[in-house]
């Protein structure tokens, strides 16, 4: 049986790649559910990657991006949130030169309700199925502004009126674990919204 280039999301979706001559001689590619299409890829161009959305598990097909985190600072930051934060369901991500912190749509990032783990929301929301429509939102996040030195820049999340949000910078450190210490401890309790970003300060 040929063994098709495929991916599959967190939510359990499975993704295909068609690939479709164009009338100029070149290739466009469509992303398809369906393992019987016509013109299915068995190997991943030259350039291209999958990519899974962390908010919503979205997958696309697009070409690859340069990511200039390494596995240990994404390491570290996870780390910060599992002995640091009170969220327990949560994503860190790495995609170019950012580190993101999302956290579930059941989760609280200032603390107002009880924060509960993966396991405690399908039991609570009637089993596995709630996976298929669980949403992740970013709140924090971590910049990579000198290779050289491996610098970053932290942000958190500010609301600048009922639908609008942007973030705001509340430390630059070449000290990564010290910068996901003093955020990590505030996520999913009241102290989170203390943390003045620059220039906000009272």
């Amino acid at each position: 049986m040929t063994s098709y280039l495929s991916h599959t999301n967190r939510q359990g979706d499975t993704a295909y790649i068609r690939a479709v001559p164009t009338a100029k001689g070149g290739t466009r590619y469509y992303i398809t559910k369906d393992p019987k299409a016509a013109d299915l890829l068995e190997e991943m161009p030259s350039g291209f990657e999958f990519y899974e959305y962390p908010s919503d598990a979205r997958i696309v097909f697009r070409k690859r991006v340069t990511c200039k985190i390494t596995a240990s600072e994404r390491q570290v930051v996870e780390d910060a949130m599992h002995n640091l934060s009170d969220v327990k369901d949560f994503i860190v991500a790495a995609e170019g030169n950012t580190l993101t912190i999302y956290i579930s749509q059941f989760s609280s990032i200032s603390g107002e309700h009880e924060n509960p783990t993966t396991e405690e929301t399908r039991l609570n929301w009637g089993g596995e199925h709630v996976d298929r429509f669980k949403q992740y939102d970013d709140y924090v996040r971590f910049v990579l502004v000198s290779e050289a030195n491996r610098t970053f820049r932290l942000e958190r999340i500010v609301f600048l009126g009922f639908f609008n949000r942007d973030y705001a910078e509340l430390e630059t450190s070449d000290d990564l674990e010290s910068l996901a210490e003093m955020v990590c401890q505030h996520i999913g309790y009241p102290t989170y919204f203390d943390l003045a970003p620059k220039g906000w300060e009272e």
